[in-house]
């Protein structure tokens, strides 16, 4: 992927508090959940552990459910566009 799509999701993201993750990892984990009927955030988190697939894409790191459903809140708007 090209970096200009990202560039609406890194550039309001602020760093305080831990690390963040990716904004690129959080938004194909979304994605390839959607394109495999996985919607919730919660089950997200839990294929990230179960799924060969979730698990390559994310890294072999677990977002948290409230960070997957945060961001898709967040940007929900730039993710529909």
């Amino acid at each position: 992927m090209t970096d200009w799509i990202f560039q609406g999701f890194t550039a309001s993201i602020r760093g305080a508090g831990t690390a963040a993750y990716d904004p690129k990892l959080l938004l194909a984990l979304i994605f390839y959940g959607y394109s495999t009927g996985v919607f919730s955030s919660r089950k997200i988190e839990a294929a990230t552990y179960d799924s060969v697939a979730f698990r390559f894409i994310a890294g072999n790191q677990h977002p948290d459910h409230d960070t997957i459903a945060g961001f898709r809140k967040r940007f929900l708007g730039k993710i529909k566009g």
